[in-house]
C-alpha cells in the first residue's frame, strides 16, 4: 500500500489563506451592525482623514450631537450643518445665541480643552482612539474612489467593517503561527478555525468597528512575539510594543502589559527591560491623551462615562459594584451571555492552563494565564458584566485568543482517543452553529428588549405570549380586559433574571426566529445607515 504524504504550502501561506477566507465569510452577510459603542470610533477614523483632528466639536460635526432647545430642554431633529434653518432662523445664529444647545450622547465626553477658533468645548470619544486610528488607512482607501466619507453613511459605515473584518480574521492567521510554534499544520489549523468560526469574533468583533478587532489584533500580535521558544530581546520588545498597543484600543488590554511584565521581571529582567522600554510609547502617548483631553493621566474616557451608564442601569454611580462571583458565573455559564455556553471547546483552555504551569515545553504560555485570570476577575467586577445589549459574551471576547492559545497543551491529549476527538468536533461544531446564528440573525433588540402581550382576562388571569396575533386571539376568546404589550429589557433591574433563563435564552430565542430576526436585522441596517445619512436638498 502506498502512503500519500500530505503536502501542507508554508505556515506563512496558510495564515494568508485562513485571513483572506475569513474575511470574506465575515463580509459575506452583508450587514454591519448598528451600535453607537462604534460610532466615536468610525467617525474618529473620518475626522483624523479629514481635519486631522482626535477630538470632536459641535459646530463641526453636528450629527454626533443630540440638540436641545435650552429652556425646554426638548430634542430638535438631527443635524448634519448648522446652516440649516431652524423655525426659519439659521442653527447656527440660534446655537451663537443659546437658543439650541449640544448635548453629548453616551459614547461623547466633553473634555477640558476648548477649540482655539470657536470657543466650544471640545469633545473627544468614550473610547480609546486606538480603534479609530487603526481603521484610517481603510477609510484612507475608500475615500479614494468615493470623496467625502460623511455624506456617504453607507461606505463609511461598511468600510469601519472592512476594518474590524480583517483585523478579526488577521488575528486568526497569528492565533495559527502561534498554535504552530508547538502543533503540527492540521491540529493547529483546526483550532485557528475554531478560533475565527466558533467564537464572538465572529459574530461580534468583525462586524463594526468596536473596540475589540483592533484589540485582538495587537494582543495576539504581542502572545505570539511573547511565546517565541528562544525568546529573545528583540521579541520581548515586539510583544512589549503590540500589547502597548493594545492598551490604546482598550485600557483594560494594560492589565496583560502589567503582568506579563512582572513576570518577566522575575524570571528574566533583561527581557524584562526590553518589554517594558517597547511598550512604554504607548503607554506616554495614552497618557498624553488622558491628560491633554480629560486632565489626569488616569483618566479614561470609558470610565467617565460608564459611571453615568452605571446610575440609570443599576441606581449607583460606582463602575465596579457587581460581586466577584456572580458575575464571573455570568461570563462563564449564564445562557444568554456565557463563554462556555455560546463557544463551549474553550473550556478545554482551563486545563491547558494548568498543563502550562506542569510542563516545562509550554511555560511560555504562564504570563498568559495570570493575565487571563486577572483580566477575568476585572470583567466580573463591571457594573454590567453582560455587556448590555450584545450578543453572547461580547465583553470578554477579547480573551478568546489567549484562551484558544492555552488549548495547544491539551490537543496531544485530545487526540489520543476517539471520543475525545469526537467531543472536541461536537463543542466546536455547537460553536460555529451558534456564531451563524448571532452574524445573521442577532437583530440588537430582538431578544435584549423581546416584545410580550400580556392579556388580562376577566376572570384575572394574565396570560404572557410572544406574539400580537396570538394575544389578540386569546382576547377574543376569553374576553380579555386589554392587551398590554411590554419590553423585556435586560439592561432594566426588573427583567435582568432573563440572563439566567433557561427557557428564555438569546440562543434559542435565534434558532425559533430566525428568518424572521434575519428581517428585522437588515431593516435596522438601513434604518440606522439612514440615521447618518444628510437629507437631501
Amino acid at each position: 500500500m502506498v502512503r500519500l504524504r500530505c503536502c501542507w504550502p508554508t505556515d506563512h501561506r496558510i495564515a494568508l489563506g485562513l485571513i483572506v477566507g475569513l474575511v470574506i465569510l465575515y463580509c459575506a452577510n452583508g450587514d454591519v451592525l448598528p451600535g453607537n459603542d462604534a460610532t466615536p470610533n468610525v467617525y474618529l477614523a473620518l475626522n483624523v482623514l479629514q481635519a486631522g483632528r482626535l477630538s470632536f466639536t459641535p459646530s463641526r460635526m453636528p450629527w454626533l450631537f443630540d440638540w436641545q432647545l435650552r429652556r425646554q430642554g426638548t430634542s430638535l431633529r438631527p443635524l448634519f450643518d448648522l446652516q440649516a434653518h431652524i423655525a426659519e432662523v439659521e442653527a447656527a445664529q440660534l446655537y451663537a445665541d443659546g437658543i439650541i444647545v449640544p448635548k453629548p450622547r453616551y459614547f461623547m465626553m466633553p473634555s477640558v480643552r476648548t477649540d482655539p477658533v470657536s470657543g466650544e468645548t471640545l469633545y473627544i470619544g468614550s473610547y480609546g482612539p486606538g480603534a479609530g486610528l487603526s481603521a484610517v488607512p481603510i477609510l484612507a482607501f475608500a475615500r479614494v474612489f468615493v470623496g467625502d466619507l460623511s455624506v456617504r453613511p453607507e461606505v463609511l459605515w461598511y468600510s469601519g467593517k472592512v476594518a474590524a473584518a480583517l483585523f478579526a480574521a488577521a488575528s486568526a492567521g497569528i492565533v495559527f503561527l502561534t498554535c504552530r510554534l508547538w502543533l503540527q499544520p492540521a491540529p493547529a489549523l483546526v483550532l485557528a478555525l475554531a478560533y475565527g468560526l466558533g467564537t464572538c469574533v465572529w459574530s461580534v468583533s468583525s462586524q463594526t468597528l468596536w473596540q475589540h478587532a483592533p484589540n485582538e489584533f495587537f494582543l495576539t500580535l504581542g502572545t505570539f512575539f511573547l511565546v517565541q521558544p528562544r525568546g529573545s530581546l528583540r521579541y520581548a520588545g515586539l510583544s512589549g510594543l503590540f500589547l502597548g498597543a493594545a492598551a490604546a484600543c482598550r485600557p483594560t488590554s494594560a492589565l496583560l502589559t502589567v503582568v506579563v511584565g512582572a513576570y518577566m521581571l522575575v524570571t528574566d529582567r533583561r527581557r524584562c527591560l526590553a518589554f517594558m522600554a517597547a511598550s512604554l510609547p504607548f503607554a506616554v502617548a495614552l497618557g498624553l491623551y488622558n491628560s491633554y483631553f480629560l486632565g489626569s493621566l488616569l483618566h479614561f474616557g470609558q470610565t467617565e462615562a460608564g459611571q453615568a451608564i452605571a446610575f440609570f442601569k443599576t441606581g449607583s454611580r460606582d463602575v465596579w459594584q457587581t460581586p466577584m462571583l456572580y458575575g464571573l458565573a455570568g461570563l462563564l455559564v449564564s445562557p444568554s451571555r456565557g463563554l462556555l455556553v455560546f463557544s463551549p471547546f474553550l473550556a478545554l483552555a482551563l486545563w491547558g492552563a494548568v498543563l502550562a504551569w506542569r510542563r516545562a515545553a509550554f511555560a511560555s504560555l504562564r504570563p498568559i494565564t495570570l493575565a487571563t485570570v486577572l483580566l477575568l476577575a476585572v470583567e466580573s467586577r463591571w457594573f454590567d458584566w453582560w455587556g448590555g445589549w450584545g450578543f453572547g459574551y461580547r465583553r470578554i471576547v477579547d480573551l478568546v485568543p489567549m484562551l484558544v492559545v492555552l488549548i495547544v497543551p491539551t490537543m496531544g491529549w485530545v487526540g489520543t482517543a476517539s471520543w475525545r476527538r469526537v467531543l472536541f468536533g461536537l463543542l466546536v461544531s455547537w460553536s460555529v452553529c451558534v456564531q451563524v446564528l448571532g452574524a445573521y440573525a442577532y437583530d440588537l433588540d430582538g431578544w435584549n428588549a423581546k416584545r410580550v402581550y400580556r392579556v388580562e382576562l376577566s376572570s384575572g388571569e394574565t396570560v404572557v405570549l410572544d406574539t400580537a396575533s396570538a394575544a389578540r386571539q386569546v382576547a377574543s376568546h376569553g374576553g380579555a380586559k386589554g392587551v398590554v404589550e411590554q419590553r423585556l429589557n435586560i439592561d432594566r433591574p426588573e427583567h435582568r433574571d432573563r440572563l439566567w433563563s433557561l427557557r428564555d435564552n438569546q440562543i434559542g430565542y435565534y434558532l425559533a426566529h430566525f428568518t424572521e430576526a434575519r428581517q428585522a436585522k437588515t431593516a435596522a441596517v438601513r434604518q440606522w445607515l439612514d440615521l447618518w445619512r444628510p437629507p437631501q436638498h
